[in-house]
């Protein structure tokens, strides 16, 4: 029974250099169940969002704006007429729009040989299965197909009642050697009638920490009691060697969660919520900003 996690962590999403770390359950259960608040950040890409419609406007109307934004619309309109521009200025919103993820905290449930660069090739074994939610599926879903097991479960940046987007977590009993990973992958998405985002599906695949924009957005995070997954009896895969007594390295992201002045509770979303012995509810939200110091 694993008593440590390995994991890895990224303080941005274009980093290339795991900081690796072995966590307690206790620590992967709070830095998966507290949110980042990224108020500046939400700002920011409203910011940008304005400036891209204003553009627009101005060029729909026939006024001379000026400008970068301006400028890449007059760009496309040379290029293939004013489809060309409809196109430049749908992927300037969508840049603007997914900008914010770019800047998000990501972690990876992996081992990774000392030394070694972000890559699946370079992935000694893996201590959890994590699945992308983005459509589909309802967080009750998700809690029924996997109710046999513990897992932690917690809504992403871009999620709405009305639309569901999450990530499930299961804590492995024995980590899978980064070979076998795709069986058990294929394993889980079956159980979850193939609802998932099938892209991350790659032994070094990151996930976002827990974030949200702003204190008043709709989030969500349980962590379900029962005993850790048996990766080996649930789909036959091998066991990889119990990760090391210790890595070098800097403590990641996991260790500094408990930090109370960045973190602000989870609280429901949904219309049926566990029974209150099922899962942890943390503390009140701490009066905080995004202007801190431990990434």
């Amino acid at each position: 029974m694993a008593d440590r996690f390995a994991v890895s962590t990224f303080s941005r999403v274009f980093d290339v250099e795991p900081h690796r770390d072995l966590i307690t359950i206790d620590e992967l259960s709070r830095g998966l169940t507290r949110f980042i608040l990224k108020e500046d950040l939400a700002r920011s890409v409203e910011r940008d969002v304005m400036r891209v419609e204003q553009a627009w406007e101005a060029y729909e109307s026939g006024k001379r704006l000026g400008g970068r934004r301006w400028g890449v619309l007059i760009r496309g309109e040379k290029r293939a007429g004013k489809e060309g521009a409809r196109q430049a200025y749908e992927k300037m919103l969508k840049n603007a729009k997914g900008r914010a993820k770019t800047d998000l905290r990501l972690w990876s449930p992996t081992l990774y040989e000392e030394g070694a660069r972000r890559d699946s090739e370079n992935v000694i074994h893996v201590s959890c299965i994590v699945l992308d939610f983005d459509e589909g599926a309802s967080i009750e879903d998700a809690h029924r197909w996997f109710a046999p097991w513990r897992h932690i479960l917690h809504t992403t940046w871009s999620h709405q009642p009305s639309a569901p987007k999450f990530r499930l977590a299961l804590p492995l009993a024995s980590p899978v050697p980064a070979n076998d990973f795709r069986v058990l992958w294929e394993w889980a998405a079956k159980r979850a009638e193939h609802r998932l985002d099938e892209s991350l599906k790659s032994p070094g695949s990151t996930y976002a920490l827990p974030a949200v924009a702003d204190r008043g957005r709709p989030r969500y995070a349980a962590d379900i009691p029962g005993p850790l997954l048996d990766a080996q009896k649930a789909c036959g895969v091998s066991a990889a060697s119990p990760a090391p007594s210790e890595v070098r390295g800097e403590p990641t992201l996991f260790r500094k969660t408990a930090d109370p002045k960045v973190h602000f509770s989870s609280e429901s979303i949904v219309g049926h919520i566990p029974s209150d012995d099922a899962f942890d509810l943390f503390s009140s939200p701490a009066d905080i900003e995004d202007e801190f110091d431990l990434f």
